[in-house]
């Protein structure tokens, strides 16, 4: 994913150097923005999901100890 970042800042640069130009490159830039914390917040929760499952994998065999 780090590849990934250098390509979304370079597209938040470009952006912001249309921003005194018009508003719908504003828009844009948000709506864009907005979709990408959408694709990591999904991501994150998928992470959290699977730290849970190896949390109670773990609790179920200290319990069975």
């Amino acid at each position: 994913m780090n590849g990934s970042y250098d390509f979304v800042f370079s597209r938040c640069y470009n952006y912001w150097l249309c921003f005194k130009h018009s508003d719908y490159y504003a828009l844009l830039f948000f709506y864009e923005v907005f979709e990408i914390v959408q694709k990591v917040i999904a991501e994150l929760e998928k992470v959290i999901k699977e730290w849970d499952a190896a949390i109670e994998g773990l609790f179920e065999k200290e319990q069975k100890k």
